[in-house]
């Protein structure tokens, strides 16, 4: 049983009730000019590559003052550094499991 409301059957149809007009043609030497245009630009900009490297490189360099100075501050709170740090409720989990 087909349905009463094709999309495709109504598609068709103004396909073919549609005039077959040509598109609308760009002037003469327009996609010349646009490339010329878009490689002069490519060629003569090198300022912004080195824009872009020293953006890069402020913001790794700001990365990396921030995580140095975390790592210092963590450093400078422990209690005492050099026994290895334990975990008391995964000790006794574990033991505790053992034991069992």
């Amino acid at each position: 049983m087909k349905p009463q409301y094709d999309p495709l059957d109504r598609l068709f149809r103004a396909a073919v009730v549609s005039p077959n007009e040509l598109a609308p043609t760009l002037p003469f030497g327009f996609e010349t000019r646009a490339i010329a245009h878009w490689r002069g630009t490519l060629a003569a900009d090198p300022a912004g590559l080195t824009r872009l490297l020293r953006r890069v490189m402020v913001m790794a360099l700001a990365l990396i003052v921030l995580a140095g100075a975390g790592a210092y501050r963590e450093f400078s709170q422990g209690d005492d550094h050099g026994e290895l740090s334990t975990n008391d409720y995964a000790d006794a989990a574990i033991g505790g499991a053992f034991e069992q």
